[in-house]
């Protein structure tokens, strides 16, 4: 059977994901047959906080923004999604999980939307393929928490 040319772009995509391409070949194949492609605009809402998580994903091109509203409505931005990098992936680990943030287009975008739940099952049956994951998750969590070191350790004014 032939590929369309999003099931093309997205076993592409997901061939250079460092995390999908570490996986065996029969769970590359299932990723890819449970992914979709999503192209967003600048500004276009791919989904809001307190929304059902049903994937995670993979941000192909452009920049993503993860980012929280304060009750006044300011935006707080959590993280910024560059191509390559994954993100919402942890939540698949809860039961019913509900996004904990909103995530809108910086640029414009495309994202893989990875099936959360089957992502979930697969990792049921693989030991390695769950330390892969939590390797990456570990590296991340490493990252923002140096970052956030540097945001609050350092201070903002120079002394002459």
């Amino acid at each position: 059977m032939e590929l369309d040319l999003n099931q093309k772009k997205i076993q592409e995509s997901l061939q250079n994901a460092v995390i999908i391409s570490r996986l065996p070949l029969d769970m590359q194949e299932r990723v890819r047959k449970h992914a979709r492609l999503h192209t967003l605009k600048e500004g276009e809402t791919l989904f809001s906080q307190g929304d059902e998580v049903h994937a995670f994903y993979l941000t192909l091109s452009g920049s993503i923004k993860l980012y929280r509203l304060s009750p006044e409505g300011q935006e707080k931005i959590i993280e910024i999604s560059s191509p390559g990098q994954l993100f919402a992936e942890a939540l698949m680990f809860m039961d019913h999980p509900h996004f904990p943030v909103h995530a809108s287009a910086l640029t414009n975008a495309e994202v893989i939307a990875i099936d959360a739940s089957d992502f979930a099952s697969m990792l049921r049956t693989s030991v390695d393929a769950c330390f892969l994951l939590m390797a990456d998750m570990s590296q991340r969590l490493h990252h923002l928490i140096k970052e956030i070191d540097d945001l609050s350790l350092n201070s903002g004014c120079l002394l002459y």
